[in-house]
């Protein structure tokens, strides 16, 4: 309601009058969405916290949004909830930037697929204790003076009943962690573990397409015998398109992009090798002496990265032909979709 927003942005207000918090609507298609709201929450984690203690103490409320309200103060009471707080911020965060690389329609496979493996190591990089113990640091700083510890601090410790147990069965003794030690190594680590292995999944989808075509950016690199191997399984794969010629090709064209890469300043600013090697084909004019290599950079080039734009595209074209606009003509459906876009 406007009561619990006005509430809500009156608390924020008190953090930073320059600065001022905004919490977005959280939705579950963008990246950009979910990390910077959990930026808010994380900036404004004390003055949300009262507001919410504010909305469940007022009496003209309704009574479900007032223990709505309780309940999600109780929660972010806990010391879990802090530590998750700074813990997804700063994955988030990173998690934002690469989804953001991705979606650069001049981003190639081979840059995808570093662009992910990188993510995937900074995320390992959080499974050390170090960095835990800093996360603790984190969130007890973001603590207030009704705050709590672990959950299983205040819980009662569960005996086994002697009773019930056979008298031949040897029973182990059980292993005792402490709070902490607990909820990382069945929280903790099992959310790290979840991400990478979704990253992976991510990241194999991209595999098959760099065995194929990731030789091309390491001419200078490989030996004339590597990329006539690397040739000949792209020309086999690709046999209707390209033909036996494109390992002498590619070994003239390694030595024909030597001239020109000494003198070409605009080489740095390209995204990628590959782009700049089909670029200088067709500067050059050189497409007749290197046909088959043209192809193949053309096939690389033109491959798709990601299916957001796609997804987005039928989004909106959910809202935008719906009931009310069953007889709209096909031109009109076109444009208002690329503004909607």
């Amino acid at each position: 309601s406007t009561n619990r927003y006005k509430v809500l942005t009156d608390c924020l207000k008190k953090v930073d009058a320059d600065k001022p918090i905004l919490v977005p609507k959280r939705t579950t298609t963008r990246w950009s969405c979910r990390a910077n709201a959990t930026k808010a929450l994380l900036r404004g984690y004390r003055e949300i916290k009262n507001a919410l203690f504010e909305i469940s103490q007022d009496k003209e409320d309704s009574g479900i949004s007032r223990v709505t309200a309780l309940s999600l103060h109780n929660k972010m009471s806990k010391l879990e909830t802090r530590l998750y707080t700074v813990f997804w911020a700063d994955i988030l965060g990173q998690v934002n930037k690469t989804s953001e690389i991705l979606q650069n329609p001049r981003l190639d496979v081979n840059t995808a697929a570093s662009a992910l493996a990188s993510l995937t190591s900074f995320i390992s990089t959080k499974r050390d204790i170090f960095a835990f113990k800093e996360y603790e640091v984190k969130a007890a700083e973001l603590a207030d003076s009704d705050c709590t510890g672990y959950e299983n601090e205040t819980q009662r410790k569960r005996k086994i009943n002697v009773r019930l147990s056979l008298l031949d069965c040897v029973q182990a003794p059980e292993v005792e962690l402490t709070p902490s030690e607990k909820f990382r190594t069945q929280s903790f680590l099992a959310i790290i573990d979840q991400f990478e292995s979704s990253l992976r999944q991510r990241i194999e989808a991209y595999t098959l397409i760099d065995t194929r075509f990731g030789f091309l950016n390491k001419l200078n690199t490989l030996s004339n015998e590597e990329i006539i191997a690397a040739a000949e399984n792209l020309a086999e794969t690709y046999n209707n398109d390209l033909d036996d010629q494109l390992g002498n090709e590619l070994i003239q064209f390694k030595f024909f992009c030597h001239e020109f890469e000494k003198n070409d300043d605009e080489n740095e600013k390209v995204i990628s090798q590959e782009r700049w090697m089909y670029k200088l084909i067709l500067e050059k004019n050189v497409k007749s002496c290197f046909p088959n290599i043209e192809i193949a950079l053309r096939m690389y080039l033109s491959l798709m990265v990601a299916n957001s734009s796609g997804e987005r595209s039928f989004s909106k074209l959910k809202l935008i032909k719906n009931r009310l606009r069953t007889s709209m003509l096909e031109d009109r459906l076109n444009s208002l979709a690329l503004l909607s876009i």
